[in-house]
């Protein structure tokens, strides 16, 4: 056990978990509940803006206490980029319509690592039967086959 977990490169992903289930079950049903939840909550697509901002400069004054001259300094204003970026308004709720689909077809979604090395050759050997959760130490990357972003 100690060997597998020196293997492990990674902090813990979601994957999907039954034991016992194949890859190839786990992947099939996780595509099924994503197209699922495509097709019942679509994407919305919103672009969130933030404008350009300008500081203006600004002009400081002294006077010199021996010679009486006064003395100025300006400096100059800045202009802050503006941005944007899109986001779908409707992704935190397909991802927990995908997790209940999941349940209802028997699965659930857990956190391991990704494996590395040695570990991640003794977890595909294994992978077509799913050890139980608690001694599943690791899994190797193409086993996150829900969205990277989950929650």
């Amino acid at each position: 056990m100690a060997a597998l977990l020196a293997g492990c490169v990674s902090s813990p992903v979601p994957v999907v978990y039954k034991a016992g289930s194949s890859f190839a079950e786990r992947q099939a049903v996780a595509d099924q509940c994503r197209i699922e939840s495509l097709e019942k909550i679509p994407q919305a697509m919103v672009t969130e803006i933030r404008p350009p901002e300008y500081r203006p400069g600004y002009t400081e004054c002294r006077e010199d206490p021996v010679s009486g001259r006064r003395y100025c300094r300006e400096t100059g204003g800045f202009v802050y980029p503006g941005s944007s970026r899109t986001r779908d308004v409707n992704a935190e709720l397909r991802e927990r319509y995908i997790g209940s689909c999941l349940r209802r077809a028997g699965f659930e979604v857990i956190a391991k690592p990704i494996c590395g090395g040695d570990a991640g050759a003794a977890y595909v050997a294994g992978r077509d039967n799913q050890a139980p959760a608690a001694s599943l130490a690791c899994v190797t990357e193409d086993e996150r086959v829900i969205p990277r972003d989950w929650r």
